[in-house]
């Protein structure tokens, strides 16, 4: 299945990446191992732990960026892959990569947190 583009991002920081999926509704329960494959095998460390943790906007998942990788890709391809949960599911992610986190549509009834944890 593939998650609706505009509700996936990824925000490069210090260690890689901070990858932010807003799933669907039918998303399966995280309650086994989530793990990130990219496409390009050199981009990450595969065996650097991958925890899924909520966020704002659904879900996050920080990547260690690879040693190997000659520079931060500007799109983040792979797939997501939930094992061991009451479903096992794969999702397809097409992410771009931003500097810092994109916009927030405004709400003034609540404050808007930064994504990236080196940012205030």
């Amino acid at each position: 299945a593939a998650i609706a583009a505009g509700t996936t991002f990824a925000v490069r920081t210090d260690y890689g990446y901070l990858l932010e999926i807003g799933f669907p509704t039918n998303r399966p329960s995280s309650t086994g191992r989530v793990a990130f494959l990219p496409f390009d095998p050199d981009l990450i460390i595969h065996s650097a732990p991958q925890a899924m943790e909520n966020s704002e906007t659904g879900q996050r998942i920080r990547l260690k960026r690879s040693p190997y990788a000659s520079s931060f890709t500007e799109r983040l391809r792979g797939i997501l892959v939930f094992e061991g949960s009451d479903e096992e599911a794969a999702f397809e992610i097409d992410a771009p990569v931003f500097s810092h986190p994109p916009a927030a549509p405004s709400d003034p009834r609540r404050p808007r947190k930064s994504l990236n944890p080196t940012l205030p």
